[in-house]
This record gives structure tokens, C-alpha cells and sequence, in this order.
């Protein structure tokens, strides 16, 4: 990756942070008390965010966050919705399943728009878990990824929406 960008995009090879240490990943699961999805690791380990925004946009319109960026912002975005005492249920839901509520602590995100909207790992336990989906400050729809397979989802009303695994 870095060998085409410094070719065809060295504006943006040069906004990527350096990889990820041990630590920071071993952070990372240690503040969210599990394990890690190994692409998130593998990303981490390989660009650890970027610099400035706007800056390499992995999904368009949207810059990774580092390791201690994505826990900021998760801590930041649990504070400010309190404690939430609708999200038990949603917690225990699949990963996956889209919820009208701020934020879950089992979300984690890894990437901005600067504007208010974010893709966030969902680490729910299911078949899904390790997705990743995008949300604005009071909902979520999924845009999924788990494992090595991209999967298809809409952003429809969360209750009408449904993955096509292809």
C-alpha cells in the first residue's frame, strides 16, 4: 500500500501514522475488556490513522483513527450519552443489529468524516461480529464487514434493514 500511494498519492502516504505498537493494541483490548477483530489489528499494525483531515479516505468521505483516537472517541461518546438505560437490551442484540440510541460500549470506532458521522467496529457477540457499521450521534445502520468478507447491507429505517452475504 505504501509503495503505490508514495507513487500515485504521496499527499496521502504522507498523512498515514506509523503502525501500531504491541501496546497500543494490547490497550485497546484491555480498555474493551476483549479481543480484537485480527483485520482491525492487522490494519492498526499496518497504519495506526492519519495525520490530518481531510486525509486518506479508506471508505470514501471517511479518515481511519489511530488506536488512542478510537478510544478517545469512545470515551468521549459514552460520557456524553450517560448511562442509557434503554441500551441493555440493545447490547445483548447480535452484532450487526442496527439501534436508535448514541452508544453502545461494545462499539469502537475507527473512522470520522469530520462531521459527525462515524464507522465503528461492532464487537456484539453473532455471526456479524467484528462489522462494521456507521452511525451519526442517535442511530446506527450497518455498513458490514466481518472477517475477510464484505458484506452488503442498506441503510434503511433499523428495523427494515437485512445483509446480503454475497
Amino acid at each position: 500500500m505504501a509503495a503505490w500511494l508514495g507513487q500515485n498519492a504521496p499527499a496521502s502516504l504522507a498523512t498515514l501514522g506509523p503502525p501500531a505498537t504491541d501496546d497500543q493494541i494490547a490497550e485497546a483490548r484491555d480498555v474493551l475488556g476483549m479481543p480484537l477483530p485480527g483485520d482491525l489489528v492487522a490494519w492498526w499494525k499496518c497504519v495506526n490513522g492519519t495525520s490530518t483531515f481531510p486525509a486518506l479516505s479508506v471508505v470514501p468521505l471517511y479518515s481511519p483513527l489511530s488506536v488512542e483516537a478510537a478510544l478517545a472517541d469512545r470515551e468521549r461518546k459514552l460520557s456524553s450519552f450517560g448511562s442509557q438505560k434503554d441500551a441493555a437490551p440493545l447490547r445483548e442484540e447480535p452484532a450487526g443489529t442496527p439501534c436508535g440510541i448514541g452508544w453502545l460500549p461494545e462499539w469502537l470506532p475507527v473512522a470520522e468524516d469530520n462531521c459527525g458521522w462515524y464507522l465503528f467496529v461492532d464487537l456484539r457477540p453473532g455471526s456479524l461480529r467484528g462489522c462494521v457499521m456507521s452511525t451519526t450521534s442517535t442511530r446506527a445502520f450497518p455498513k458490514s464487514r466481518s472477517g475477510t468478507a464484505w458484506r452488503k447491507c442498506w441503510s434503511r429505517p433499523p428495523t427494515q434493514w437485512s445483509p446480503a452475504v454475497s
